[in-house]
């Protein structure tokens, strides 16, 4: 909606309708904060819902739990070594 908002005060503002450009300029502000910060609301809400499962995102040196039925790609090259004794 910013995109737009902003293609519309452009063609205002070329048009020669000041009124309309000061209005669309104040709305193209608004909704390019206002989706900023639905993104980073939105990267907040799921960051704490990983917290919460115990996985740490891509970060291999994050603290964490050895999980035996999920093991991610690091934890597969990094598995200490097999001790079976004869």
């Amino acid at each position: 909606m910013g995109i737009g908002a902003l293609a519309l005060t452009i063609i205002a503002a070329a048009s020669g309708y000041h009124g309309w450009a000061i209005a669309g300029a104040i709305a193209t502000v608004v909704f390019f904060a206002s989706g900023l910060l639905l993104i980073r609301l939105e990267y907040f809400r799921e960051f704490e819902r990983e917290q919460r499962v115990g996985r740490h995102g891509h970060n291999p040196l994050a603290p964490g739990e050895w999980r035996p039925g999920q093991p991610s790609s690091w934890q597969e090259r990094h598995r200490p070594p097999e001790t079976g004794a004869p």
